[in-house]
């Protein structure tokens, strides 16, 4: 039984750093909440969203953009990406 439980420990070892090679060690996941933020703002200045509908549009993505942590979108994609996707999303579930 003894064994079973050093070979198990020895795999998920093994599996944890070839995880954390695949990675590159890089931990530091860039948020989207700033692109996010920026590409509505611009959107108001321009006119194509309307200015009572802002709000309600920056509040539906940002709730796309938290939700998004708990997924491993962050490590596929840039933050940028991110912020383009869940702003669609915003405008697709949004009643403006």
């Amino acid at each position: 039984m003894q064994d079973y439980f050093e070979i198990q420990r020895e795999n998920i070892l093994c599996a944890e750093r070839i995880l954390l090679h695949a990675l590159e060690f890089d931990f530091n996941v860039e948020h989207s909440y700033k692109y996010l933020l920026a590409i509505v703002k611009k959107m108001s200045k321009l006119g194509l969203v309307k200015e009572g509908n802002t709000r309600e549009l920056a509040q539906v993505a940002w709730n796309f953009a938290n939700d998004s942590l708990r997924t491993t979108l962050c490590l596929q994609f840039g933050a940028e990406e991110i912020a383009a996707a869940v702003l669609y999303l915003g405008m697709e579930f949004s009643t403006f």
